[in-house]
């Protein structure tokens, strides 16, 4: 099996992440709206074994930061790809998009074509302005947390929708899309999809429905394929392409993606041969501000933010079930290392791989901690402060680097039994057909705003947070523990609690 790494890369003030693997020519894998790198999981498997393949994730998508303009455009994003480009050191490269990472891509190769080996899109939309009026108006609406969880409810039947009809806010016979119907797994990976952007996910679908520089897919330079499966709600587009160049070809693919893929298989072995293979700039020039690290584990990758000091360090650790923290450049670090770790199945971090117990998880957070500040002293403290977190709490333990109580000391914070009260919480997620998985887990991560123990309803399990006060509050918890979920969702999320 194929390992692909994940790094952070640090562009000016902001970071982006992505996903590498294999050598070879370079292969750029640019993904659709509102989804990021994680979609291309199989095709790197495809590819790695002949190509240097990176996905990264768009701007203000799966792991990256978001550009500094709220309503970013194509050419702005195609630019920011580029610039990764740049700083992996990447000289030449073959790019393969889809849908909105087709529009990305095709602004990439007519800005940059000598950069540019070869281009391939998967369906390149050629919205009408009519169409594009209509779907802004109807197709993005702002997703705004509600106090009861609705929210959650109103994603999930819009997501279903959108598997079955193009718009789909359109439930016309004529709008019907030929797929296979969605099951409850397709629905919940999509909602999950949106979750994990919040309302920023309309700025990738904006950027697209707002690109009005269509006309230079007939100006590119580079060789190019543009394809349309026949069940791909854009392969009606492909009769509105402008006389296209002869080194710009555009196929009708039957087959679905096998199909596709098979196709691309072909395209890069004619193109690609004879490219030299890429050698990329992975490590990152040293300094004293905050860079965000991706760390292999045993259990898997672990994302830390790293501040380099001197002497000591200083890990953070905040509390199951939560947002992890992010770097304040203002605050006073005394000369120490920090590190800011997301735990396993939150933020960038990824979900556990093997054994579920607090037991591993101390065991990773001490071989990462081993691999980014070696023999250093070490000392936990709780973020956030308890005066500001009610809930599962957060680290406060003091140990030592080297020390044989370390990893004991954070299992200990981790917990490795479970409070009766928060036994409740312990119940097995699964998503449903409809959406009532979504709701029970909103109304859940509400009512642990609300009382100790989610589960309880007595007077003294009671905190005195407002219940306004607590909706986007139990809308982040919410989107966190849902789209980390796992077969092992309880265990990632809750059985970390602290005792």
């Amino acid at each position: 099996m194929t390992t692909v790494a994940r790094h952070f890369v640090r562009l000016g003030a902001r970071t982006a992440h992505c996903r590498i693997a294999g050598s070879g020519p370079a292969l750029l894998l640019l993904h659709q709206s509102p989804q990021n790198s994680r979609m291309w999981l199989d095709l790197i498997e495809r590819y790695a074994p002949r190509l240097t393949v990176i996905a990264p994730d768009t701007p203000g998508f799966g792991d990256s930061d978001p550009l500094a303009d709220a309503q970013p455009g194509i050419a702005d994003l195609a630019a920011a790809t580029l610039e990764l480009a740049d700083a992996l050191g990447l000289e030449r490269f073959a790019v393969f998009g889809m849908h909105t990472g087709g529009l990305i891509g095709m602004q990439l190769a007519w800005a940059a074509p000598r950069r540019v080996a070869a281009l391939i899109v998967d369906g390149f939309a050629l919205f009408d302005a009519e169409e594009r009026a209509a779907m802004d108006a109807r197709y993005l609406p702002p997703f705004v947390p509600s106090w009861d969880g609705a929210h959650l409810r109103w994603l999930w039947c819009r997501m279903r929708e959108q598997l079955f009809y193009f718009p789909w806010y359109d439930g016309r016979a004529g709008s019907a899309l030929q797929l296979d119907p969605p099951t409850a797994r397709s629905t919940h990976a999509a909602a999950m999809d949106i979750l994990e952007v919040g309302d920023g996910y309309r700025q990738g679908y904006g950027a697209a429905l707002r690109y009005g520089e269509r006309h230079r897919v007939a100006e590119l330079k580079v060789p190019s394929w543009l394809l349309y499966r026949i069940e791909d709600v854009l392969a009606a587009h492909r009769e509105r392409l402008p006389l296209l160049p002869p080194h710009v070809a555009t196929e009708l693919i039957s087959g679905g993606l096998p199909a596709l893929h098979a196709r691309m298989d072909s395209i890069l072995e004619q193109t690609l041969t004879g490219e030299a293979g890429a050698h990329l700039l992975l490590a990152q020039p040293a300094d004293n501000d905050f860079r965000r690290r991706a760390v292999s584990t045993a259990i898997g990758t672990l994302a830390i933010w790293h501040a380099p000091g001197k002497d000591t360090a200083v890990l953070r650790l905040h509390a199951p079930g939560s947002k992890p923290p992010r770097p304040d450049p203002s605050a006073a670090r005394d000369g120490a290392h920090l590190l800011l770790l997301d735990l396993p199945g939150h933020g960038g971090s990824g979900a556990i791989v093997g054994a579920h117990d607090a037991g591993a998880i101390a065991a990773a957070i001490v071989q990462a901690i081993d691999q980014l500040v070696p023999g250093l002293p070490l000392r936990t403290t709780r973020w956030p402060s308890p005066k500001v977190h009610r809930g599962a709490g957060a680290a406060c333990t003091c140990v030592h680097h080297g020390c044989s109580l370390q990893r004991k000391s954070i299992a200990c914070w981790t917990g490795c039994r479970i409070r009766p009260s928060c036994a409740a919480a312990h119940t097995c997620w699964m998503p449903s057909s409809g959406s009532a998985s979504a709701t029970c887990c909103g109304r859940g991560c509400r009512r642990r705003r609300l009382r100790g123990g989610w589960a309880m309803r007595p007077i003294h399990a009671r905190y005195t947070t407002t219940r306004s006060s607590c909706c986007v509050w139990a809308h982040s918890c919410a989107a966190y523990s849902l789209a980390h979920w796992t077969p092992h969702w309880r265990n990632d999320c809750w059985h970390l609690v602290y005792r």
